[in-house]
């Protein structure tokens, strides 16, 4: 079985999301898409500004629809800096017969010679990775692509130009009428936004 891997800080989740899980399950045949939010990003200096509760909560409405769709608190447990190889290795144990396929942005594949233990994560998995609607220059941008050919895939998806700080930026009714968060999720990040800082 082909089982997906797709972590991020989901800070908060959003249709563009959204979009790359359902071609993911619809269009590219997954069986099985993990979505694992992380604790703690080792590229980023700060932890995500929405709450944990919060963040989970619009996971779970966002994709209810979708039976092939695991959310898992792995690294929401660990309560440390979530690297992605020790992520891999959690669910390689749990899957050992499956084929692991680790999701990238554009934007994080430009930074994966960065990453800790690159060469555990290739052994470990495959790796997806999504156009960045803003970039639009996908594998020459990124000179990294090249070296490893065999391991990287470049995902032909159609998918909205929406970004987590945008949506954090903006007032509701400018996210509802742009469809930038998914109508199951909107009434939880209404409450957020209402709830006294």
């Amino acid at each position: 079985m082909d089982i997906a891997i797709f972590g991020g800080s989901f800070n908060p989740v959003h249709m563009g999301h959204f979009e790359i899980v359902r071609q993911l399950v619809q269009n590219r045949g997954f069986l099985k898409v993990i979505i694992v939010p992380t604790y703690q990003n080792p590229l980023k200096h700060q932890p995500p500004v929405i709450p944990e509760s919060v963040r989970w909560q619009m996971l779970e409405e966002t994709f209810r629809a979708f039976n092939r769709v695991e959310i898992s608190d792995y690294e929401l447990r660990n309560q440390g800096i979530s690297y992605s190889y020790k992520t891999l290795a959690h669910f390689k144990t749990q899957y050992p017969a499956d084929h692991l396929f680790l999701i990238l942005g554009e934007d994080s594949f430009a930074s994966f010679p960065d990453w800790v233990e690159i060469n555990a994560i290739m052994t470990l998995s495959k790796i997806l990775v999504f156009p960045r609607p803003q970039l639009r220059q996908p594998k020459t941008s990124i000179p990294f692509f090249h070296g490893f050919p065999q391991s990287v895939t470049w995902l032909d998806l159609d998918i909205p130009d929406i970004s987590a700080t945008q949506i954090r930026n903006s007032d509701m009714r400018t996210i509802i009428e742009k469809h930038w968060i998914h109508p199951s999720a909107l009434e939880t990040w209404k409450n957020r936004q209402q709830t006294p800082k």
